[in-house]
């Protein structure tokens, strides 16, 4: 197999052949898997697929599946001055070099957009900083956040789980609006999303505010995305937005950071591959290690076995208990 290539289906259910850190497709169109392997076989050799492209690398035509373009990004959202010293956090071109030979991406277009992702990922992380340092006042108006929205009846406590959430509705005042059943669900559902966490006990976690707020701000928004949506609409909320520019604000904001980082890691892709692929001479994939090759390689570094031992009396008993 090309190492960066793979094969993947088109919009009108056919095959094509894309390349995986360029997000390009080689030219044709291929009904099945034989004629799909008949290509790999013929680039494995060194062959090109001919047809036309947008660019080529190493004289292959390719097109790009999506776009590299930061005119295309959505409106950014407007974060003020907060009281928070800088804070990058996590960008994918963060520690990446700009690399020739990409022709989508111009080292103009590398640099604005690891601009564009410094910028928001230090504004982005400042303001939901800045949520988690005043989340009092937020609480404070929890009665104003439609957090009645997310209220369903029909949700019960397990009877399993009484006695564990005996301990949790205590720890949260702020949502009374909300049923038994409705808190207990929206409780368990986020330890699981964003904590990881089966077997909960009840405590108290002001995140757990921050991730109802994004559920309010759409459904759709899940695991930490819906607790950073949250903590976008509470800095808005804090800056003296009404709740309604609040909510679209932490739309905007998530909208905004989806694409970004989609855009940043893109480009964080290709040019990781651009700086392997100069340093080869051959077109084959990377070799392939085996379970006998690990095994050797234990024995180089002196790992000593462990034994473990199963007693049948001991298994038995343990499937009938």
């Amino acid at each position: 197999m090309p190492e960066p290539y793979e094969m993947a289906e088109t919009s009108s259910g056919g095959l094509m052949i894309r390349h995986r850190p360029f997000n390009a497709r080689l030219p044709g169109n291929y009904q099945n898997k034989c004629d799909v392997q008949d290509a790999f076989s013929s680039v494995l050799l060194g062959g090109i697929q001919s047809g036309n492209g947008d660019f080529a690398y190493r004289g292959q035509p390719m097109t790009l599946c999506d776009p590299l373009d930061t005119t295309l990004l959505p409106p950014q959202p407007v974060i003020q001055h907060v009281e928070e010293p800088e804070s990058l956090g996590y960008a994918a071109l963060g520690n990446v070099a700009y690399e020739s030979g990409f022709d989508p991406v111009s080292e103009a277009l590398f640099d604005d957009a690891k601009e564009r992702e410094a910028a928001w990922k230090n504004d982005s992380t400042r303001a939901a900083r800045y949520a988690q340092e005043h989340v009092a006042d937020i609480l404070a108006r929890s009665d104003t956040l439609r957090l009645e929205t997310l209220d369903d009846p029909t949700d019960e406590v397990p009877e399993y789980e009484q006695q564990n959430f005996a301990g949790l509705r205590p720890l949260y005042p702020e949502l009374s609006m909300l049923s038994d059943g409705a808190l207990y669900a929206w409780f368990d559902v986020y330890q699981m999303e964003c904590c990881y966490i089966n077997g909960w006990t009840a405590n108290r976690d002001d995140d757990f505010l921050f991730y109802l707020l994004g559920k309010v701000a759409g459904r759709q928004y899940e695991q930490d995305t819906a607790k950073e949506v949250g903590q976008w609409v509470a800095y808005a909320l804090l800056r003296g937005d009404s709740l309604d520019d609040a909510l679209s604000f932490g739309r905007a904001a998530a909208l905004y950071d989806s694409a970004i980082a989609r855009l940043a890691r893109r480009i964080a892709d290709a040019m990781r591959f651009l700086v392997e692929d100069k340093k080869k001479t051959e077109l084959h994939g990377r070799a392939i290690t085996t379970m006998m090759d690990m095994f050797r390689l234990g024995r180089k570094c002196n790992v000593p076995p462990v034994l473990a031992e199963q007693n049948i009396a001991g298994l038995n008993s343990g499937i009938d208990s």
